[in-house]
């Protein structure tokens, strides 16, 4: 005879009384299991702010609000004069800029990292970028005769090249932590470089046509700078780099001899040879540098005192704005400015030499080629060394599309940075306890 086990047990109507809970009040399982998920994200976001890298971020922050404030004294004449605008047009849309670029970088530092490494987003980043390229070529618009170098969205005017340049280091960096997961850089075959520079090629063709060329400029320096830290040989490296400038003064031939290279860009680089026997014409606005630079000497005249910037300099608070910077703090001013960004590039390549994860170490080792290149072209065209290519100053010129793709690239930077941290930081944790 079965035992009747229903006298241990409530009548069901008091169970199922006892099952239904007043609309609204949650259970302790739910409630428990919210409360552990704010406490995880909570000790998360408190462990990457402990971990910020206050080599990247100091510098960063210093230079987007010394940037603003430079563009306000470089700008104000040449926006009420020149175009017609409120004295500090020039200076709230830096500000707006610099605002929007640190909320970029600060999302960034706290995204996952498969955002940026995973194929499919770096895929479609790839894509909207070629998109955007051929779009500016048909649609867009420029300062030169015949250029096209923006569009404008929502009133903001886009430089497609400057979202190139991150494309092409992520685009790099995904297929050579694939290829090197199989091989030693110096095993790569034809058929590896070819599918590697297929992308950076398109972009570089497509920037060039608007044209570009101080962003092409740029571009090569990229897909070279990631290749330093690959581990292939010297001899490779440097048969590697001979090629491309190789191929790129064989480019410039061409487009001079094609009528291509004509005009105004063929008149920056005679200038360049010979900038006093072009005073008035392509050698005017390196000529106003100089005196800028020399008028600065040691201290400067002080803070909004440039004589330069009053319709002698063209555009001061974009491409020439180290000249104002020079005039008005002199040398003092300049170093400042350089050794913080001498600082964000030496600080990217520790980061890549440090770090065993290939993937970010080719994209540390591209975000710090890219800043480094960009300041040494954009001083190097100021002071003669190069000819004048017209590409802004990190941080510092006025730019929305520059400051925003710099910014996100910051945060990216650092979001390597902490993973790094963090990972040599567990494995200390060990080593004590033993």
């Amino acid at each position: 005879m079965k035992e009747n086990n229903n006298t241990s047990r409530p009548p069901l109507k008091e169970r199922v009384l006892s099952s239904v809970r007043p609309i609204g009040q949650k259970s302790d399982a739910l409630v428990t299991s919210k409360s552990d998920v704010m406490k995880k994200f909570a000790s998360s976001l408190w462990q990457k702010m402990r971990y910020f890298d206050l080599w990247l971020l100091v510098p960063y922050v210093v230079l987007l609000f010394f940037g603003a404030l430079m563009v306000y004294s470089a700008s104000v004449w040449w926006g009420i004069v020149q175009y017609d605008y409120e004295p500090n047009h020039f200076y709230i849309r830096q500000m707006i800029f610099a605002t929007l670029g640190f909320v970029i970088f600060m999302v960034t530092v706290f995204v996952k990292k498969q955002l940026y490494t995973s194929p499919v987003p770096v895929a479609v980043f790839a894509g909207i970028t070629v998109l955007m390229l051929i779009y500016v070529r048909l649609m867009g618009w420029g300062d030169g005769a015949g250029a096209r170098s923006w569009f404008s969205l929502f009133g903001i005017n886009v430089q497609p090249a400057e979202v190139a340049k991150l494309a092409i280091i992520v685009v790099m960096t995904v297929m050579l932590t694939h290829f090197l997961k199989r091989r030693h850089a110096d095993e790569l075959l034809t058929k590896h470089y070819a599918l590697l520079f297929a992308y950076p090629l398109l972009c570089i063709v497509l920037v060039a046509s608007q044209p570009d060329l101080g962003a092409v400029a740029v571009m090569l320096s990229l897909v070279m700078g990631i290749f330093i830290v690959t581990g292939v040989s010297a001899r490779r490296y440097m048969r590697m780099f001979g090629g491309v400038v190789i191929a790129a003064v064989a480019a410039a031939l061409i487009g001079v001899l094609t009528g291509y290279i004509s005009g105004n860009r063929l008149g920056r680089l005679k200038a360049w040879l010979d900038p006093f026997e072009y005073q008035t014409i392509e050698g005017y606005q390196v000529i106003q540098g100089y005196v800028a630079i020399g008028s600065g000497g040691l201290g400067g005249v002080g803070l909004g005192h440039s004589a330069q910037k009053l319709g002698y300099l063209p555009e001061p608070h974009t491409d020439f704005i180290m000249a104002v910077i020079s005039e008005e703090l002199g040398f003092i001013g300049v170093l400042i400015v350089v050794v913080l960004l001498y600082t964000i590039v030496c600080r990217a390549l520790i980061i890549a030499l440090k770090t065993p994860d290939l993937h970010t170490r080719f994209l540390a080792a591209g975000i710090g080629t890219w800043i480094g290149i960009q300041t040494f072209v954009n001083l190097g065209g100021m002071l003669g060394f190069i000819p004048l290519t017209g590409v802004t100053l990190p941080f510092v010129s006025y730019g929305g599309t520059s400051m925003v793709l710099l910014s996100l690239s910051m945060g990216i930077l650092m979001n390597i940075s902490i993973h790094e941290k963090v990972r040599q930081s567990k494995q200390r944790k060990p080593e004590t306890a033993a």
